[in-house]
């Protein structure tokens, strides 16, 4: 009969009559135990409704098991995407998560990291991280938790990364290619894209297009009731020159662009060619489909749980290394958004 009360390990062993840490392996499936003795324990566990406490374990073994991820946009499908590849590694290997959602805040971000290292978070992850305090990075990396990044690029700490620079390059290329000299770059803080930033100066240049600062907006609000994209695109497309084209830093300001030009009475891509960046399941699905630049978001995920898994098991055992990066390549996704300017 099941007694009342929280049990403990050593009553399981009394009633076992074994050791304490014949128990203990039983339950952590390690060690040699026979099979009658491994029976005998398992059963009474059952029976008693037996759960180890595994914070109280984590705390002698210096260990938490957990780790945080903190993602600027948890309604952003492409950042849910980045968690499920985290999730499908962290927890079959034991690992309990801690969701962090910034709202693109830099101060957040910072809250929450040291938040994580006083809850004794074994690592973090940071995705798309605006963190203006990278010395407070090094600090928690050197002496609370291991810390890797996911697009965002620290000096000295690990990170997983596409290879955005080239990949925007070719987007902006082409639709330089395809006759746009007008070309409007859309995001929520260049401090936070700075390599997507600089290849559409750097495409413009070589091109020989002027960058016009007009065509370039950007929404540094933490809280917003409706998708930036959309009143992004409502000001410039209300520019007396307007722009032909608009090239968003994600998916998700493009969806807010096509709002806006529903609104205004434009045609895409007759009269506003739209390009986006993460190729969310839901960009082929539009009318027309979101030219786009594909990122293996859940790849993404994966590795980076993994380098962070190995890099608290490296401070563990104390085991110098040199930095690590994790580089994925973009594919440009033409589909049905871009075309040549109108008065072409």
């Amino acid at each position: 009969m099941k007694k009342s009360g929280k049990m403990t390990i050593v009553q399981i062993a009394e009633m076992a009559g074994v050791s304490v840490s014949t128990v203990s392996r039983v339950l952590n499936h390690k060690g040699n135990v026979d099979a009658d003795t491994c029976a005998r324990v398992e059963q009474i566990i059952f029976e008693q409704g037996y759960a180890p406490n595994r914070l109280a374990q984590g705390l002698v073994r210096q260990r938490s098991k957990t780790i945080a991820l903190i993602v600027p946009d948890i309604s952003n499908p492409f950042f849910a995407d980045i968690i499920h590849g985290v999730e499908d590694v962290c927890t079959p290997l034991g690992y309990s998560m801690y969701l962090c959602n910034s709202n693109f805040d830099h101060d957040r971000e910072s809250h929450f990291l040291v938040e994580m290292a006083e809850r004794q978070a074994e690592g973090a992850l940071l995705i798309s991280a605006f963190l203006q305090n990278q010395e407070l990075i090094h600090q928690l990396n050197r002496n609370s938790m291991s810390i890797v990044c996911i697009q965002t690029q620290i000096e000295g700490i690990d990170c997983v990364n596409t290879d955005d620079y080239a990949g925007l390059c070719h987007s902006i290329q082409r639709l330089i290619d395809l006759g746009h000299r007008r070309i409007a770059f859309l995001c929520m803080d260049k401090r936070g894209c700075r390599m997507r930033f600089q290849a559409y100066c750097d495409t413009l240049k070589k091109n020989g297009i002027p960058i016009v600062p007009e065509y370039i907006r950007e929404s540094v609000e933490t809280n917003h009731s409706e998708n930036p994209g959309y009143s992004m695109a409502r000001a410039v497309l209300s520019l007396p020159c307007p722009p032909t084209a608009i090239q968003s830093l994600n998916d998700h300001l493009a969806f807010g662009v096509y709002r806006a030009t529903q609104e205004l009475h434009l045609r895409i891509p007759q009269d506003l060619s739209v390009v986006g960046y993460d190729d969310l399941p839901i960009s082929s699905l539009l009318r027309p489909a979101l030219t786009t630049i594909h990122q293996p978001a859940y790849s993404m995920g994966e590795a980076g749980c993994e380098l962070l898994i190995k890099n608290i098991s490296s401070k563990r055992n104390a085991a110098p290394r040199e930095r690590r990066e994790v580089l994925f390549a973009t594919r440009y996704m033409e589909r049905d958004s871009t075309a040549p300017p109108r008065e072409l």
